[in-house]
């Protein structure tokens, strides 16, 4: 039976810009980086980045981080001063 959640992984175009924006940005926590590939962590959930064609959707796929309501404010000016889009 399953137990849980191991990992997610995400294509990437860039790996470099990728790793910064996870790690340096929302904080994830970094294991390993290679050049196709990158080992985070956020918790006890594994999230890997993959070097591959990525393709957009256009559904309503995504992934949803926790963040504590008072917290919000802060995390949405913080990503906006960087220009990062919603």
């Amino acid at each position: 039976m399953l137990q849980g959640l191991n990992h997610i992984t995400i294509a990437v175009r860039d790996i470099n810009k990728s790793f910064n924006f996870y790690v340096n940005i929302l904080g994830l926590k970094p294991h390993a980086k290679w050049s196709k590939g990158a080992y985070l962590s956020l918790g006890n959930l594994w999230f890997c980045l993959n070097l591959d064609n990525s393709m957009p959707a256009n559904d309503y796929s995504h992934i949803a981080f926790d963040i504590k309501e008072k917290d919000f404010e802060k995390m949405k000016n913080y990503l906006q001063k960087d220009d990062i889009k919603e």
